[in-house]
């Protein structure tokens, strides 16, 4: 058998769905998290939120089925709008991600 995992990442959760060839749905998950509103126009997340978020999606899969570490066959991720995640020369994460929504920089 194959499976299929689908993740979004959303500006309010990340979801995940696992599928076999067949389109069945062997699991779901769903993490949510906070947009943080520091100051008026402001819109911003840690992006280490939507990675933590990914691995219970995984973890919640291979839970439901134990063969999809050996059977998985493709893994799609779909992402909200732009952002802006500003990461250093080793892809640390340097502060939290700027989001679409943020308007500081309407002037």
């Amino acid at each position: 058998m194959s499976y299929y995992l689908g993740i979004d990442v959303g500006g309010s959760a990340i979801k995940g769905v696992l599928a076999d060839e067949k389109g069945n749905i062997i699991a779901e998950e769903q993490v949510s998290y906070i947009i943080a509103h520091e100051y008026v126009g402001w819109a911003e997340q840690d992006a280490e939120l939507w990675w933590q978020g990914a691995k219970k999606i995984l973890q919640t899969c291979v839970k439901a089925n134990p063969k999809v570490k050996d059977e998985l066959q493709g893994i799609m991720i779909c992402g909200m709008v732009p952002n802006l995640v500003p990461i250093d020369s080793q892809g640390e994460l340097i502060r939290p991600a700027i989001l679409y929504r943020d308007n500081r920089s309407l002037e």
